[in-house]
């Protein structure tokens, strides 16, 4: 299929919701369930197919995968991280080892991958901030407004926002979208949420999430950690470790 058709197909699909949609045809969420559950499968299978043939990262994707999309739209992994759930008392365990990457890309967007069972896609998040009109920041994508400060250099357009999204599906079609519809910075007025905790650091009581947060971050590369916390950038409001 071709990839620009595909693109298109997608946009137009990617918002059904097979359970609304089944609960609407068959009167009830209970009576509805089987045609549900139908209904997923099918649409699940469809838009793999599509963001295969758009060579975007989809649900089923590979670990491997993923990192090769990210790459290809100028992604450097710039923090890596390993860590292992391995339990050898428990007979359905196997031996694996996850990775936890942070990636930067030069546009100013900053994204994290964690891996699961070695060659799954745990968790995926893309984040940044852009200008553009709130109605064209698309679907699926948090995020919150950013003020202004008129003697800084991105006084030109009246709304900016700090956003993120889960990268596990579509993120090159959300890239695209975005550039399309406006413009990322590349030295940030506000951090997003950060998150460089993998799911072994959870596990461990009392952790401190800012605490780690900033040792991960004093490992970025200093044109990364300026472009994060630049000179634009409300320290006040923005405690981020």
């Amino acid at each position: 299929m071709d990839k620009n058709v595909a693109s298109q197909i997608y946009d137009i699909i990617k918002d059904f919701d097979p359970v609304a949609t089944a609960e609407t045809e068959m009167g009830s969420r209970e009576a509805g369930l089987p045609l549900a559950l139908n209904l997923m499968g099918e649409f699940t299978a469809m838009k793999r197919e599509l963001l295969t043939a758009m060579e975007d990262i989809h649900f089923s994707s590979k670990f491997s995968e993923a990192l090769d999309v990210l790459k290809k739209l100028g992604f450097e992994i710039i923090y890596t991280g390993y860590m292992s759930d391995y339990n050898p008392n428990d007979e359905r365990d196997t031996p694996h080892l996850d990775t936890f990457h942070v990636l930067w890309n030069p546009m100013g967007l900053l994204a994290t991958a964690e891996s699961y069972s070695g060659n799954h896609v745990n968790t995926i998040k893309v984040m940044g901030n852009w200008v553009g009109e709130r109605k064209d920041l698309g679907w699926g994508i948090s995020n919150g407004g950013v003020w202004i400060n008129h003697e800084a250099r991105y006084d030109t357009h009246p709304d900016a926002w700090v956003f993120d999204f889960d990268g596990q599906e579509g993120v090159k079609h959300n890239l695209e979208h975005l550039l399309e519809k406006g413009k990322f910075l590349t030295e940030w007025l506000e951090c997003p949420f950060l998150w460089f905790l993998t799911y072994m650091d959870t596990k461990v009581k009392n952790y401190d999430r800012k605490a780690i947060n900033e040792r991960v971050f004093n490992t970025f590369p200093k044109h990364v950690q300026e472009a994060m916390l630049s000179k634009n950038v409300d320290k006040k409001r923005n405690a981020t470790f």
